[in-house]
């Protein structure tokens, strides 16, 4: 029994921001490149639907929902709601045509699962736990802003039962990591035999050692004698953005022609008060602060990088590190679930978590030697071709067909 129809649900699509909206986009096109009909639904930037038409495979519905302004509860609030919505407009749906199977993104699925009267399968894609995670969670709360920390407290109390819940009652969970994986059967007591596990994909098309960073160098001003070290992601402790200061310190201590790119944040407040930090410690003319990058223009700022340097505190394999392994760039990064420590010093240097001292000195090492950065660029680059959203597409195909079976 093939596979012909699916729902993929997501609160974040194109031009939404984030690494979910890129991987349902990426996932949708390769399930359409393999002949599976996709709809997406998603919220829509306006108060009515919008409908459109991609291709005669890829159709899009996007669902106004009610702005919500709740600073604490904001993110359940807006997400119970669109998951209302949407399990109303799933039903009309499956009064009109055949599907094989629905794919909800994190909790979209509440409601229907609640429910459990669609007789489909019903599978979560979850994205990310590091809520469940008490030790990131305490320095988030120790890190962040007075105003947020209760945000973080509501959300860890919200994912130890709203989200189990809602986990509980899907036919079958998709995690992107094993260490996620390894949280919901420990802290939300969800049976093993439940959950899969598929690592996202890298587009090699968008993203390989052939694309030129020249016209992203030439609009940040920075001349080619200089050596360049990128930080793509958000400004948020999560990301290990507050040792950022420290780290353009010293290698800047050690090396006069290195500017490092900022870059990624979604709030035009933390830029300012990013800039101010690097102004107050006198380093202003060794960075490049901007915003967000859209998805498609990625590519041109990892080409116009030496380094790519990934402090995630999550300690787990993000987009950033597939996208910059496909585009041939070392990185530098703290241990994560999704590289093996033995490719240390052959795709980048891989450092033990807290060990800052360590990963500055492995930036400054690769930065002083251009043979070293382009050869194990080239092993990155190899390393990197074993994720593909193909491969994310059969694997989550499996994964239906056995539910239906």
């Amino acid at each position: 029994m093939d596979v012909e129809n699916l729902i993929l649900v997501s609160q974040y699509f194109p031009p939404a921001k984030g690494g979910v909206a890129r991987h349902v986009y990426e996932l949708a096109n390769s399930l359409t490149e393999k002949g599976v009909s996709v709809a997406i639904v998603t919220i829509s930037n306006t108060f009515k639907l919008h409908y459109q038409i991609i291709n005669n495979k890829l159709e899009i519905f996007r669902l106004s929902i009610p702005r919500v302004s709740l600073p604490i509860i904001g993110y359940y609030s807006s997400t119970l709601c669109f998951s209302a919505l949407v399990d109303k407009f799933i039903s009309n749906i499956l009064k009109k045509r055949d599907i094989d199977g629905i794919q909800f993104s994190n909790i979209s699925g509440f409601v229907t699962l609640l429910k459990r009267e669609m007789n489909v399968p019903l599978v979560t894609k979850v994205h990310g736990t590091w809520i469940l995670n008490r030790n990131i969670v305490k320095m988030m709360t120790s890190t962040s802003d007075l105003l947020l920390r209760p945000t973080i407290l509501f959300n860890y109390l919200g994912a130890l039962t709203i989200d189990k819940i809602c986990y509980h009652h899907s036919d079958k969970i998709i995690t992107i990591r094993e260490k996620d994986k390894s949280y919901l059967i420990q802290r939300l007591k969800i049976p093993p035999e439940k959950v899969s596990v598929i690592y996202n994909g890298v587009n090699h098309k968008m993203f390989n050692p052939y694309i030129s960073g020249e016209r992203t160098r030439r609009e940040l001003k920075i001349d080619n004698s200089s050596l360049v070290v990128l930080y793509l992601g958000d400004f948020s402790p999560l990301k290990g953005f507050h040792l950022l200061p420290y780290i353009v310190r010293e290698i800047s201590k050690k090396l006069k022609n290195v500017i490092f790119i900022i870059a990624g944040s979604y709030d035009e407040t933390k830029i300012l008060k990013v800039q101010n930090i690097f102004k107050k410690l006198g380093l202003s003319d060794k960075v490049r602060i901007i915003g967000f990058i859209p998805y498609e223009k990625t590519p041109e700022f990892y080409a116009a990088s030496d380094v790519v340097i990934i402090p995630e505190l999550t300690y787990t394999i993000t987009n950033v590190h597939r996208e910059a392994l496909a585009c041939g760039k070392p990185i530098v990064t703290f241990e994560c679930d999704g590289i093996e420590n033995s490719y240390d010093k052959k795709i980048g240097f891989i450092i033990k978590p807290g060990d800052i001292r360590n990963f500055i000195e492995s930036t400054a090492i690769l930065l002083e030697d251009e043979t070293l950065r382009k050869n194990i660029g080239k092993n990155a680059h190899k390393y990197s071709l074993k994720w593909s959203w193909e491969k994310v597409a059969e694997e989550t195909l499996q994964i239906f067909l056995n539910v239906k079976k």
